[in-house]
């Protein structure tokens, strides 16, 4: 499984930018499922299911590693 972590700061950007949505439709996203609110829970719950999967309950030579990578000034918690 691979999970790509990204702030809801960074989302809202790139929805601003055009990058998620067609422009015309970015405010209704940020009314709907791009609210802050929303997009801070998923995280949350990303972050929660990895840490799920990754608590070995096989021998450790067959239990797989997981690496978070927070960039400076993000809030690991």
């Amino acid at each position: 499984m691979i999970a790509l972590d990204a702030s809801p700061e960074l989302l809202r950007r790139r929805l601003e930018q055009g990058k998620i949505v067609r422009p015309g439709d970015v405010e209704r996203a940020l009314a709907g499922p791009f609210k802050e609110r929303t997009l801070t829970m998923l995280r949350e719950l990303l972050l929660r299911t990895i840490d799920g999967l990754t608590i070995p309950t096989l021998a450790p030579a067959s239990a797989s590693s997981a690496v978070l990578i927070v960039t400076a000034g993000v809030d690991a918690a």
